[in-house]
């Protein structure tokens, strides 16, 4: 968006203000790949009953309303310090198609080729909200909601948060009670308290945490010789696995006898796996943080984009007692939970020289390093937020189900 638009815009404004680092890695790999399908989820939805799709739309609506990152525009990409804009008022991007004459076979076709189309079509980014809704009727009481948006406006803490307050939304407009009207202020309040925080400090940390990091930590064997390019079309693969539950009562019971969260053995777990598959006893992957600090206020309802990437280094020392290098592991977690503001692109430029790479931000003005150059080339994304159940029934007898959700990074291995 140029000065000169913005300008005449400006009535329709709420806010400006700066972008965090998780935003601005995000716009960068759009800007760089709008067609990738990278940082674009999308979740389908199943709906049985007697859903009445005016009202959801209105509950929609009324989403966008009171959230501010919802309503958001992205300015000055080029440049050193983008931003993004907060609009007073945006409308709702909502499609509605009737599939009812087709056959079976008819709509599971049209019903791929409508998923494919929504995530690889790049929204603009002058443009709020940069999201789309369509809503297919398969029967009479049978239908489909397919959500896409952009990964820039929310994490999955922020998705799971959105989806119980648009339910809760459309009950009490088919009960004929008045919705609360208020602009919730959480993303604001994130965006100050993230302007205030000591950036100097949480340098210095990182300096400190990757001086001892070598080149050959951090790059996959397969990897590295693969022809992986995060630029390309929708390239990326999902395998699934899923632990039976011997398994995974076993495991938390070894986290509780000592101490432990699940989060940490399987950030263990994963760094063996990588010391193995590299014959190295150091090793550098990428771990997700909720980045939510406890001390703001309401930090648990901020609907954002405030998940931030940080590198995990660790040594294997044969000689160490396991457990020591466990705790070891959890305690750099909190430390690493008070410094990631920071953000991924500063983190990596507090790295070592030999092993920096410049591959997350929008303002970048040398091309993007391949992957064999990056801190490291494998993230592991382990969620703990609240989640609804797959299934449930609203009091008015909609039945409400998730299908499938599609969530791809620019990573070429991602553990989720």
């Amino acid at each position: 968006m140029s000065g000169a638009a913005f300008s005449a815009a400006a009535d329709q404004v709420a806010g400006v203000y700066p972008l965090p680092p998780s935003q601005q890695g995000m716009l960068y790999h759009h800007v760089l790949a709008p067609r990738s399908g990278a940082y674009v989820p999308q979740m389908a939805i199943a709906l049985r009953g007697p859903l009445q799709p005016q009202i959801l739309r209105q509950a929609w609506q009324h989403l966008v309303a009171r959230h501010g990152v919802l309503r958001t525009i992205f300015a000055r990409l080029e440049t050193a310090k983008p931003l993004q804009i907060i609009l007073k008022q945006a409308p709702l991007p909502w499609q509605e198609f009737n599939w009812q004459s087709q056959t079976p076979a008819q709509q599971d076709q049209a019903w791929q080729s409508l998923c494919r189309e929504q995530w690889l079509t790049p929204f603009e980014l002058n443009q709020a909200p940069l999201m789309r809704l369509v809503l297919v009727r398969f029967h009479s009481e049978q239908w489909r909601l397919l959500w896409t948006h952009h990964h820039v406006l929310s994490d999955g803490w922020s998705t799971q948060r959105m989806l119980a307050e648009l339910m809760q939304s459309y009950e009490q407009l088919l009960q004929g009670q008045a919705l609360d009207d208020s602009t919730h202020s959480g993303w604001v309040r994130y965006l100050q308290w993230w302007q205030q925080q000591d950036h100097r400090q949480a340098r210095a940390y990182w300096q400190q945490y990757l001086s001892q990091l070598n080149d050959a930590a951090k790059t996959l064997p397969l990897i590295k010789n693969s022809a992986f390019d995060a630029t390309q079309e929708g390239q990326q693969n999902e395998c699934h696995w899923q632990a039976d539950k011997r398994l995974y009562q076993d495991i938390k019971q070894t986290a509780q006898q000592h101490c432990l969260t699940l989060n940490t053995l399987i950030k263990a777990a994963w760094a063996l796996v990588l010391a193995r598959v590299n014959d190295q006893h150091q090793i550098c992957f990428g771990a997700t943080l909720s980045g939510r600090p406890s001390h703001l206020d309401d930090v648990e309802n901020i609907v954002g984009q405030l998940i931030q990437s940080v590198p995990v280094c660790t040594g294997l020392d044969p000689q160490r007692k396991v457990l020591d290098w466990l705790q070891g592991l959890q305690r750099e977690q909190l430390d690493h939970d008070r410094h990631c503001h920071l953000g991924l692109t500063a983190i990596q430029e507090c790295a070592p020289k030999n092993t920096q790479a410049n591959n997350t931000g929008v303002h970048v003005q040398a091309q993007e390093r391949p992957h064999s150059q990056a801190l490291f080339d494998t993230l592991l994304v382990f969620e703990n937020f609240p989640q609804q159940s797959a299934t449930h029934t609203l009091a008015s007898g909609l039945s409400v189900q998730r299908l499938a959700s599609v969530s791809q990074n620019h990573y070429p291995l991602t553990l989720a």
